[in-house]
């Protein structure tokens, strides 16, 4: 057996490197296009499981956005203004000084939709049953 290498058939002949060789890419190029219906298939399926992915994070955005938003209109509100000494030690005799005033001055503002007094605190209540 010769050292001497068979010559390719014309259809089959390599993309050549700067260095003489033959390219991964080359290859794999080559190989894909084989088996056509496979390579269809898997871009298809590539290209569906794209989509799937886009539409549920979509949908995942938008709820997140509705739980959000549900959850401050119905609570304490995007935003709270209370006293600084509340958080640590949350009384009903730390109350907003003047909160009138500060409520006009936040309802005057533009680029504010809507602002209102709220006033959470803690209570026991205890029934007697009547005789």
């Amino acid at each position: 057996m010769s050292d001497a290498a068979l010559p390719l058939p014309a259809r089959s002949r390599p993309l050549a490197t700067p260095a003489g060789g033959i390219t991964t890419a080359a290859i794999a190029w080559r190989n894909l296009w084989r088996n056509k219906r496979r390579t269809w298939l898997t871009a298809g399926g590539i290209g569906f499981a794209g989509l799937l992915v886009i539409a549920i994070n979509s949908l995942q955005t938008g709820t997140f956005e509705m739980m959000i938003d549900n959850t401050a209109r119905f609570f304490a509100g995007h935003v709270q203004i209370q006293h600084p000494r509340y958080a640590a030690d949350p009384r009903t005799e730390h109350a907003v000084a003047d909160a009138a005033a500060r409520l006009a001055a936040l309802d005057a503002r533009q680029d504010i939709d809507g602002a209102a007094p709220r006033a959470q605190a803690f209570a026991l209540i205890q029934g007697v049953p009547a005789d």
